[in-house]
C-alpha cells in the first residue's frame, strides 16, 4: 500500500526542549518512523513537507501554501493521503481540504496529536495508525482521525468541531463520526451516510482559490458589544448564533440587528449560522429574519467560516451560490 504523507507541523511534529514544544523538521518525520518500527514496516510512505508550523499560526499565507500543494498533488500513485496537522485548528483545515476536493477518489485523512510522539502519554501513533488502517479500507473521501489510545474516531471532515479547551476532546455535529478504529479493527457507525459518501460530490472550486480577502467570524455571547467590530474591512461576516439560532436584539451596541444594519450600510454580506429546519422560531430570531442576512442551516462554525473564506476568494461563481450549496456534506 502506498500512502502520501503531507507533514504540516503541529504537536505531532514537535520536540520538547526545556519544557517548550516546537515543531522540528526532523521530528516531523518521526511519526512515520515510529509507525514503521512499531506497527508495520511494509507500508510505502512518501513524505512531503510544504511547511512545518504550529497550527495556531495559520494565516492566509499558510492556507495559500497548502492550497498550492493540494492543487498540484498527483493522486494517481497513492492509495491514500495522510495530512498531519496541529490540533488547535484541525477542524478548520479539515473543512477546507474537504471543500476543495469533494470528488476525491481515494481516502484523505487528517490527523493530529495531544502530545509529541515521543511522549508516553501521546495519542500520535494511535491516531496515525488509525488513519493508515482506515485508508486500507479504500473508502474515498475526506476524513479526520482523532481519539484516545486504542480507540480513534473517524470524523467526516466537514462535521468536526474544535476541541474542548478543558478536556482536549473533539466533538462534531450530527452523524459526524462515521467509524471507530479499535485495535486495528474498523467499526462503521452510519451505513446510510457511508453509502452516500461513496458517491462523492461535484467539484465546486475547479480553480484554486487565492486567499486575499478576510472573513469576519463572530460567535455570540452575553452583553456582546458589536461596536468593536469593523465589518467594512471584511469580504463577508459569519455570525455564529446561540444553539437556538438566536442572538441579543436589544440595546444600541448589544443588538445584533443594529450590527447587521451596519453591515448592510457597508455593503458587507452577513451569514447567520446555524439555523434549524423548524417551522417555529423565537421572537428574537423572527426579528433577525426581517433583515438582509442569509441563514445557513445545520452547519458547524468551522465549515461556515471556511465555506465563506473560499467562496469570497474565488471568481468563477457568485459567492452566494456557493454559500447556499452543500459542498461536502457540511449541511445536515
Amino acid at each position: 500500500m502506498k500512502i502520501t504523507v503531507i507533514l504540516t507541523g503541529g504537536t505531532i511534529a514537535c520536540k520538547t526542549e526545556n519544557h517548550i514544544m516546537n515543531p522540528q523538521t526532523d521530528s516531523a518525520y518521526s511519526i512515520i518512523n515510529m509507525y514503521k518500527s512499531q506497527i508495520n514496516g511494509n507500508i510505502d510512505f512518501t513524505a512531503v513537507q510544504p511547511f512545518n508550523i504550529l497550527s495556531e499560526n495559520y494565516t492566509s499565507k499558510t492556507y495559500n501554501l497548502l492550497l498550492d500543494y493540494l492543487y498540484t498533488l498527483d493522486f494517481s500513485d497513492s492509495d491514500g493521503v495522510i495530512i498531519t496537522h496541529g490540533s488547535d485548528t484541525l477542524s478548520y483545515t479539515s473543512a477546507l481540504v474537504a471543500m476543495i476536493m469533494p470528488n476525491v477518489k481515494i481516502p484523505v485523512v487528517l490527523t493530529a496529536a495531544d502530545y509529541p510522539p515521543d511522549n508516553s502519554l501521546s495519542n500520535a501513533l494511535s491516531n496515525f495508525s488509525a488513519a493508515v488502517e482506515f485508508i486500507s479500507a479504500k473508502m474515498a473521501g475526506i476524513f479526520t482521525a482523532y481519539g484516545d489510545k486504542g480507540s480513534t474516531n473517524i470524523y467526516l471532515a466537514t462535521r468536526l468541531s474544535e476541541a474542548d479547551p478543558i478536556n482536549d476532546k473533539f466533538s462534531g455535529s450530527k452523524n459526524s463520526i462515521i467509524a471507530k478504529v479499535t485495535n486495528n479493527s474498523i467499526s462503521y457507525l452510519n451505513k446510510p451516510l457511508i453509502n452516500t459518501l461513496t458517491k462523492g460530490k461535484r467539484q465546486v472550486f475547479t480553480q484554486k482559490p487565492i486567499i486575499k480577502r478576510d472573513i469576519l467570524l463572530i460567535k455570540t455571547y452575553p452583553n456582546q458589544n458589536y461596536s468593536f467590530y469593523a465589518p467594512q474591512n471584511a469580504a463577508a461576516v459569519v455570525l455564529y448564533l446561540y444553539h437556538s439560532a438566536t442572538a441579543c436584539t436589544v440595546g444600541t451596541n448589544t443588538s445584533i440587528i443594529e450590527f447587521i444594519k451596519k453591515c448592510s450600510s457597508a455593503s458587507t454580506p452577513v451569514y447567520l449560522a446555524s439555523y434549524k429546519n423548524k417551522s417555529d422560531k423565537y421572537a428574537t430570531t423572527n426579528e433577525i429574519d426581517k433583515l438582509n442576512a442569509i441563514p445557513l442551516y445545520n452547519i458547524t462554525k468551522e465549515s461556515a467560516y471556511i465555506k465563506a473564506l473560499l467562496a469570497y476568494n474565488q471568481s468563477l461563481l457568485p459567492p452566494n451560490e456557493i454559500m447556499n450549496s452543500d459542498i461536502y456534506f457540511e449541511c445536515q
